[in-house]
């Protein structure tokens, strides 16, 4: 007896190609896990700004902000060149050569660049306006969101979705009940929340270590040096002008007004840029190893150019309710302002639109890698020479709108760049 309509699952009744089905076949699977791991963190955030006030979380928001630029010269391109080569591989010996060769270089290239990060701390910190103590919590959330993107990409990597979905979601859970622990043992400042962060990150890293431990060995396969090596490059400058856009509207609101100031922008980028960010990455889960075969890439490009404009507009009211939501919940601690919602929801919508057009650029070939780099440039220059030149006279309208712009530019450039890269192909 054929299977009855009732009893299959949504994409099946769906006339779509099988990779759209795959596609939405794996979102089904990790996306319910990635949604309320997405909604515990971001929860914990929204309860960390009542209870800490404006002040202390607009520490935690320079400690996170700061963390992402001294990312930059630890990661590199290897959580990129990890998920892109082992999901290319259909054999667990050449997945796990993929995943060991990408681990140990990136521990090799890492070490070195820790210890000159400790090294020079009091003069980087004097660069980013940050004192030591602020200085040395934002380089331990660094070095653990690394350490944690890469073995858990290592499993998006091997197709391994559904354990991927299960560690977000422990690490989802730790950082509200390690939240909780530190602020009701006495730690009432920025501390508790950024070292709730660092502590979820370390524990559900070591229970992701042990589910990819089949494909770890204690060796860097020689053939894999140079598809890896041509894939550092790109994103670290991708990553330098991202930390721009990510980093620069909170330290600048520091250093020209007050943490105060900063501590308004994380609350309102949580409710638009931040939803925006978790909701993408449950989508990138699936759209980065998808959109890795080249035979897949016209499609995937057809279909994100047909959705773009309705989603945009979807996503801005949606990012509006969710930032008007956490206001409320915040208890009256910080300002309701109709400007403010309205651009920084336009912001996560467009930041999303964003991150997916440089996933599928990214993913293609080493070109589109480089591609996908020039719209980061792009939008971290306009985003930071926005920000100084807005923030000082505006202040967060100032930084809400500097991020809108940024994004909104590299968006379309990224755009006519990959439509003329696959004509090109076509040719």
């Amino acid at each position: 007896m054929s299977e009855s309509r009732a009893t299959r699952r949504p994409w099946d009744l769906l006339d779509v190609g099988r990779n759209t089905k795959f596609l939405l076949k794996s979102l089904w699977t990790v996306g319910p896990f990635f949604f309320l791991a997405r909604a515990l963190t971001a929860g914990t955030q929204v309860l960390a700004g009542r209870w800490l006030g404006p002040q202390e979380f607009g520490l935690a928001t320079i400690a996170l902000a700061a963390a992402g630029t001294l990312l930059i010269p630890i990661q590199m391109g290897f959580p990129v060149a990890l998920v892109k080569f082992a999901a290319m591989e259909e054999s667990l010996e050449r997945q796990a050569a993929i995943v060991s060769s990408v681990l140990w270089m990136a521990l090799i290239w890492g070490l070195p660049c820790l210890a000159l990060l400790i090294l020079f701390r009091n003069s980087l910190g004097s660069v980013l306006h940050i004192g030591q103590h602020l200085y040395l919590w934002a380089l331990a959330y660094a070095v653990l969101t690394l350490a944690y993107s890469l073995i858990s990409g290592g499993l998006q990597g091997v197709m391994r979705f559904r354990e991927r979905a299960r560690i977000e979601l422990y690490y989802g859970a730790l950082v509200p009940m390690f939240f909780g622990a530190l602020y009701f043992r006495g730690d009432h400042s920025f501390t508790s929340f950024v070292g709730a962060m660092c502590l979820s990150l370390a524990v559900a890293g070591a229970v992701c270590a042990a589910y990819l431990k089949p494909w770890i060995r204690p060796s860097v396969s020689g053939w894999t040096v140079r598809p890896v090596a041509s894939y550092t490059l790109a994103p670290v400058v991708s990553a330098s002008a991202g930390a721009a856009v990510s980093a620069a509207a909170p330290l600048i609101l520091a250093a020209y007004l007050s943490p105060k100031e900063a501590g308004f922008f994380g609350i309102y980028e949580i409710g638009s840029v931040g939803v925006s960010m978790a909701a993408f990455q449950i989508v990138n889960t699936v759209l980065a190893p998808m959109a890795s075969a080249q035979e897949r890439q016209a499609g995937v490009w057809r279909k994100f150019l047909l959705l773009s404009a309705p989603l945009a507009a979807a996503l801005a009211l949606f990012f509006a309710s969710t930032t008007l939501i956490i206001l409320k919940l915040e208890g009256g601690r910080y300002p309701e302002n109709i400007r403010w919602i309205a651009l920084f929801a336009l912001a996560g919508a467009l930041s999303f639109l964003f991150s997916a057009v440089v996933t599928i650029l990214s993913s293609s070939d080493a070109a589109g890698l480089w591609l996908g780099a020039s719209g980061n440039i792009l939008a971290g220059v306009l985003c930071l020479a926005a920000s100084f030149w807005l923030i000082p006279t505006h202040g967060v309208s100032g930084a809400a709108a500097a991020l809108a712009a940024g994004y909104a530019a590299a968006f379309f450039w990224c755009v006519i760049l990959g439509w003329g890269k696959i004509r090109s192909s076509r040719a």
